[in-house]
């Protein structure tokens, strides 16, 4: 049909070089699968197209808790666990404001969807300038027990390490985007939870119309 929007998605691994902005690639231990998405005709605005952010949300919480920053604009939804992490002390909260960091972080957890949903929208960590991150755990259990400067440590280039650190603290992935926020990397602390995830987005996205393919790096911006 004339004028039809198609929105596609693919998961794709053993992809390298630093272009994507998601630490080196691949990592020395490990596998961070790059999940990528385009549409045709391409969309006028920036950032993560609804259905696929949608498909993500309802995958993510299909098969975990899932944690991110939240802004203080923003009022989370009943049901949701929210937690502050602030800088401790002045000296602390100077680094922060040197950095452009906010000094108080609020961690929500959620199974909501529409919660999650907000994670790829939110002015204050803003998907498409790589100031957000997902921190997914076991249904039903409490979140990740994390400080500000580990979840700030999982937006920087060692981020795959950085996760495997907190297996311990009940971390089983992490979502966060790569360059201009046009893609994601997820990083799974085992095989088997990985396998679980990629196969929720896969089925989601195909129940919103989204084509969706695994492969290698040859999928990544193609059509």
């Amino acid at each position: 049909m004339t004028g039809e929007t198609r929105t596609h998605l693919t998961l794709c691994h053993n992809v390298g070089g630093a272009q994507w902005q998601l630490g080196s690639l691949p990592p020395p231990h490990g596998r961070v699968v790059v999940v990528n998405w385009w549409q045709a005709p391409p969309p006028v605005d920036a950032g993560v197209p609804l259905l696929v952010a949608q498909a993500l949300a309802r995958a993510l919480v299909s098969v975990a808790c899932v944690s991110f920053l939240q802004g203080d604009a923003v009022d989370a939804l009943a049901g949701d666990e929210c937690r502050i992490l602030a800088a401790d002390g002045l000296g602390a909260r100077l680094k922060a404001g040197l950095k452009g960091v906010p000094a108080r972080l609020t961690l929500c957890t959620t199974r909501q969807p529409a919660s999650v949903l907000r994670a790829f929208d939110d002015a204050d960590f803003p998907w498409w300038g790589q100031g957000q991150v997902l921190l997914l755990s076991p249904i039903g259990t409490s979140p990740p027990q994390v400080d500000r400067e580990t979840v700030l440590a999982l937006m920087g280039d060692d981020w795959v390490a950085r996760a495997q650190a907190l297996a311990a603290a009940g971390l089983l992935g992490v979502l966060r985007p790569g360059v201009d926020g046009a893609i994601a990397g997820f990083h799974a602390l085992s095989p088997g939870f990985e396998q679980a995830v990629l196969d929720a987005i896969e089925r989601e996205a195909r129940a919103a119309g989204v084509t969706c393919r695994r492969g290698g790096e040859e999928l990544l911006w193609t059509g």
